[in-house]
């Protein structure tokens, strides 16, 4: 129901939709009735009482604001390649695979060294990297170039390679063996949530800001604005002359202009939500400990 409800809800205009309202309904009681029964019961599907642990509890709240943010922000970034810069499915692809090559061997360097390394240090140079990267999104234009897409991703590719191994290192490290297998997945589960919380959550701000910013732009582009005369004046000028409709065509390019300010607009406010959030992770970095180190434990994975 929750799912459904984040997948469909914005398109079907959220609390406007009797049936995603009815669909958040039964996922907060499903929520409630499951949490209550798995706390009473002695052995549970899910063992809840985990989250005692304060490393673990931590550690998921990063993993689902990680979740939150990282793909939010991927999301609004392949949005922005298609919806601004006009950017086809591959040549999206293409800024996603020269910007992530290098991941492929820095991940497994950091698998094996970085047990040298405190790894709460390396969730803070990670974390602090893809909020970078964030906000060099933010400062995306109509007019970046392929280099300028590249680099964001690249320092953001770079940065996650010091944050998916360290945070799995550290909210398994003080788990019983026993437990790890049921905390292993209630830790993939925060992240993916995160990550169905966060695209819903793009998206609705995508689309309210670019309404709010097209009305507020728009509130200055009046005949009495001498920036609006240049622009109708250059736009007679050149391609008025060369259609019927002289008088419509500085209307239109005026409307799409604004239109598309309008977009720049909602998705350097989106990006910068997404900033605030992983770094909001920096505080509960606080609570962490330091992972254990020594042989490895029977059944740990």
């Amino acid at each position: 129901s929750l799912q459904y409800a984040l997948e469909e809800g914005n398109r079907d205009g959220w609390t406007e939709s009797t049936l995603i309202v009815v669909l958040f309904a039964v996922a907060a009681t499903s929520l409630v009735t499951f949490v209550v029964h798995e706390l009473e019961t002695p052995h549970p599907v899910v063992d809840l009482r985990i989250f005692k642990n304060r490393t673990y509890a931590a550690s998921t709240g990063i993993n689902l604001m990680m979740g939150l943010a990282l793909f939010s922000g991927n999301f609004l970034f392949a949005l922005y390649c298609g919806a601004v810069l006009h950017y086809q499915a591959l040549d999206i692809g293409k800024v996603f695979l020269y910007s992530g090559a290098f991941q492929i061997f820095l991940m497994p360097l950091v698998g094996r060294f970085g047990g040298k390394i405190d790894a709460r240090k390396m969730l803070a140079v990670g974390i602090t990297g893809v909020a970078i990267s964030l906000f060099m999104n933010a400062h995306l234009t109509e007019r970046s170039g392929f280099g300028d897409l590249v680099q964001s991703m690249f320092v953001r590719s770079l940065s996650l390679a010091f944050v998916f191994i360290p945070i799995s290192v550290v909210a398994l490290s003080d788990i019983p063996a026993p437990q790890r297998g049921n905390a292993t997945g209630l830790f993939n589960l925060t992240r993916e949530l995160g990550g169905s919380i966060g695209t819903a959550w793009m998206g609705l701000l995508v689309d309210r800001a670019t309404t709010r910013n097209a009305a507020y732009l728009a509130e200055n582009v009046t005949p009495y604005n001498p920036l609006t005369q240049e622009t109708i004046g250059a736009v007679r000028g050149s391609l008025g002359t060369q259609t019927y409709t002289a008088d419509l065509v500085p209307e239109s390019i005026l409307a799409l202009k604004v239109k598309l300010q309008a977009l720049v607009l909602a998705f350097q406010s989106g990006f910068l939500h997404a900033t605030a959030v992983f770094l909001s992770c920096l505080v509960l970095l606080l609570l962490l400990k330091k992972p254990r180190t020594g042989p490895a434990t029977p059944g740990a994975h």
